[in-house]
């Protein structure tokens, strides 16, 4: 019985390795694919509990009377940025749940604000969330501060009027906007990944007492 030679078994080898070369090229592309599926649906999955978190408290946005004159209800948006990059900030007077003439329900008022602060560890922002139960004269501050999101690398917040004109701020204790809520904000935010590569994700809001509250 004739045996194989040493070139038919070095051929033999080199097509079983070309052939394990391309499986484990396949199995590592695979592998590269579910880890970078996986990796985009925990950003979205961010990107969507933020956008709950900050549309249920745009919502419910007041700056009604029938308060204190010395309480400072109202919204502030100050465009900003943080070496070079989007960093809004927004601060305003809620309700935690919308009044009801109907059936007589308390509403809960409260201070609301998110802003940007650079992560000295992993860069390059952190987003949080202030909430004070305490009403004052000082919208900017007090209450507690939550950290609701690191990764952060921009946070951009436009805003329209009921004439549809858009705006990079918004004041409502100054002209033009003195004692107006916006008719829609529009949060434009992004994250990044572990491989740095960033994601934009962008969502509108409108106050649901914004024409209320502007008639």
């Amino acid at each position: 019985m004739k045996g194989f030679t040493l070139l038919e078994i070095l051929v033999a080898i080199s097509i079983v390795g070309i052939i394990m070369a391309a499986v484990y090229g396949a199995y590592t592309s695979n592998m590269e694919g579910i880890q970078a599926a996986r990796g985009n649906s925990q950003i979205s999955q961010t990107a969507r509990i933020i956008f709950d978190r900050m549309s249920k408290d745009l919502q419910s946005a007041y700056l009604g009377g029938g308060f204190s004159n010395r309480l400072a209800l109202g919204m502030v948006a100050e465009n900003r940025e943080i070496n070079g990059r989007a960093a809004d900030q927004i601060d305003f007077t809620a309700l935690s749940h919308l009044p009801s003439t109907e059936n007589g329900l308390q509403t809960d008022l409260c201070e609301l604000g998110y802003s940007l602060k650079e992560d000295q560890d992993h860069g390059p922002f952190i987003l949080y969330r202030r909430d004070s139960g305490i009403v004052d004269d000082d919208l900017g501050s007090g209450g507690r501060v939550e950290e609701l999101a690191r990764m952060v690398a921009g946070l951009d917040i436009k805003f329209q009027d009921k004439s549809g004109s858009e705006f990079e701020d918004w004041n409502t204790f100054e002209e033009p906007h003195k004692n107006t809520l916006p008719s829609l904000v529009q949060i434009r935010l992004i994250l990044k990944d572990k491989q740095g590569r960033e994601h934009t994700y962008i969502t509108s809001v409108h106050p649901e007492l914004a024409e209320l509250i502007n008639e």
